[in-house]
């Protein structure tokens, strides 16, 4: 038996009708928007945002500093954004050694891009192997970001992610997420990404019983 037919089917335009009837007023939003940002550490955004919307601004002690070490790591400032997070928190990367590859491996990355192909080799002999040694999941993200030395241009490969803007983005996130959670802070339910959760059980279960325009929230990388 077909269990799709048997949902009741909600058409787009009714479904749009059903939302605009929600009240969520744009104080809620722009409160929603202002600890997305704050929680991520995107510290002007959250400043301009809260100067054009009027919503308060409760700054986080950290924000600046979580705001500098986001902005070195997008850079490609991996040496900076290293000692800066160990000015804020001594123990994080000793805690979270796989925090520490991951930020290593973009300086790799870096020298393959910039074809400094000895410097490249020097540092994952000395620096990458000692420390993937012994660990498999290590070793193969090792493995991926050696093996573009064998094309003449990196956005050619296969694994032209790993030095793309978005990988760098999703370090950064990871060492934000990481920070807050040893200050005791969980990121989840101060940002967005809480909502999102929410709203992707909500849709698994409406799914069951209901045919209705879905969010595609793959999309989406809160």
């Amino acid at each position: 038996m077909n269990t799709e037919k048997q949902k009741k089917l909600i058409t787009a335009e009714e479904w749009e009708t059903r939302l605009d009837q929600i009240p969520i007023s744009r104080t809620q939003i722009n409160k929603l928007i202002i600890n997305y940002l704050v929680s991520e550490g995107f510290q002007n955004a959250a400043e301009q945002f809260s100067k054009e919307s009027s919503t308060e601004l409760n700054l986080d002690i950290s924000l600046q500093a979580r705001n500098q070490i986001r902005i070195a790591i997008v850079s490609g400032e991996i040496d900076k954004s290293i000692q800066l997070i160990n000015d804020l928190d001594p123990n994080l990367l000793q805690e979270q050694p796989g925090l520490l590859f991951a930020l290593r491996l973009q300086k790799l990355v870096t020298y393959i891009r910039e074809n400094k192909i000895s410097e490249a080799l020097a540092y994952g002999q000395e620096v990458l192997v000692p420390t993937a040694k012994g660990n498999p999941e290590l070793l193969n993200e090792l493995e991926k970001a050696l093996s573009l030395l064998a094309f003449s241009d990196i956005q050619e490969s296969p694994l032209a992610e790993i030095s793309s803007p978005a990988y760098k983005l999703k370090i950064a996130s990871d060492v934000n997420a990481a920070i807050l959670k040893n200050k005791g802070k969980n990121q989840e339910t101060t940002s967005l990404g809480q909502a999102f959760k929410v709203l992707e059980w909500t849709q698994k279960k409406l799914d069951k019983t209901v045919s209705f325009p879905k969010i595609a929230l793959s999309e989406f990388k809160l």
